[in-house]
This record gives structure tokens, sequence and C-alpha cells, in this order.
């Protein structure tokens, strides 16, 4: 896990010790069985006590830096808000305390064509319609994206420069058909990479039929999942 990755002994093994626990709970060992789920014992070091707003809470704990407008830029590629699954995450909190304008990209999606049925598939199958399809790998068809946020690949894209998937980037400038950003950490630190539009087709095994997806590869990232920590 990249949550290992520390920059000393003690570092390391605190790592260690929360990703083991992280796991822990993502495989099901970690809890104690209720009638409604499991109940599972937060560590005490790492718990969030007081509060009146859960979501600012949280939020003020991970990223403190945005709560008292000091530069996070240094910081954010290491930190994240971790969930279960994506579908009960809301970056929109978290983008709002972005001052900077934001900018709005949507997605071109339509069917691919059949030689037998490219009518029919037109017909039921229309833009409105997957335009709403979310699946494991594909941005939303609606991408709101401000200069300063995390983003996250969801595609390799150059593996000798360090754009593959599951990478994390800051984004410094917002373009038409093209996004500037650049990473904070590691060896390709400060490197300004620019990531275009990419026509793909989704493979998901719930969706019984193929459709092109044009949009940036990319998911806005201060949250992800357990499994993607």
């Amino acid at each position: 896990m990249r949550l290992k990755v520390g920059d000393s002994h003690t570092n390391s093994s605190e790592l260690k010790e929360f990703a083991d626990w992280i796991l822990g709970i993502s495989d099901g060992s970690h809890g104690t069985p209720r009638d409604c789920g499991e109940r599972i014992e937060i560590p005490e070091d790492i718990l969030v006590k007081d509060w009146d707003d859960p979501i600012e809470a949280i939020c003020k704990e991970t990223y403190p830096e945005l709560f008292c407008e000091k530069n996070i830029d240094e910081h954010i590629e290491d930190r994240a808000i971790l969930a279960p699954t994506l579908q009960i995450v809301d970056e929109n909190y978290m983008m709002s305390l972005n001052p900077t304008e934001a900018q709005t990209y949507y997605s071109s999606d339509k069917a691919c064509p059949t030689e037998s049925n490219n009518d029919l598939l037109a017909s039921i199958h229309t833009p409105k319609f997957l335009n709403t399809i979310r699946c494991s790998g594909v941005s939303n068809h609606e991408l709101t994206l401000k200069v300063r946020t995390p983003i996250m690949l969801l595609r390799n894209i150059d593996h000798s420069t360090g754009l593959c998937n599951g990478t994390r980037l800051v984004v410094t400038r917002l373009g038409k058909h093209i996004i500037e950003a650049c990473s904070k950490v590691g060896k390709n630190k400060s490197q300004k990479v620019f990531i275009p539009r990419m026509t793909l087709s989704p493979l998901d095994h719930r969706i019984p039929f193929k459709f092109h997806w044009r949009q940036f590869p990319i998911m806005v990232s201060y949250a992800m999942t357990i499994n993607n920590s």
C-alpha cells in the first residue's frame, strides 16, 4: 500500500499499523457483528471527538489548511478522506472551500454501433441516458474542476512520467481541451503534465452493451476508496 511510505522508521511503523487497520475494515476482519451491520472500534489517536457538523469535522481534520487559508498545495497529495465507496462521497463541499473559479467539462457519450441493431441501440441508449451511467474507471458526465484541486488519473497515460491509473496530481491550469497538472511529491515533483480528453469504451459486466465515452480520464480526489488508498 502507498500508505506505508514514510520519512522515518517511526512514521513507517505507524503508517503500516494504520494501513493494516484500514485493510482489516475492508476485508471484514475487524469489527463486532451487530443486527444492522458491524461495530468497528476506532483508535483513540485518529478519532474525531468534538463536532457539530460531521462532514465539516472530517474535512477540517484532513485538510486543516483549507479552513485557515494557508497554502495546501504541498500537503494535498499525501492526504485523503477514505470512504467504503465513492457513491457516498460528496466532493462539492470540499470544492466550495476553494475560492478559485470553477470550470465544468461535459462528456460526449454514444452507444457503439453494431451491424444488426444500430437504429435500435440509438433509440434506446440515447446520449441523455448514457450520461447518467456511472461505472468503475469512468469519470462523471459533468466534471467540475478548480485550480489547486487534487485529482486522480483513471487510466494509464504515460508510465515513463508516472502518469498511471491511480496517480494523484494537483490541477494548475484549466484549458478548453486540455488540463495542466503537476505532482507535489515523488521523483516527478513539480513536473508539469498535460491531460487530454480520451475516447474509451468502459468495460463493466453490469452494463450489457458497449458505449464510447469521451472525457478527461480523471476524478476529483479529496476522497478515495479504502481499496485505492
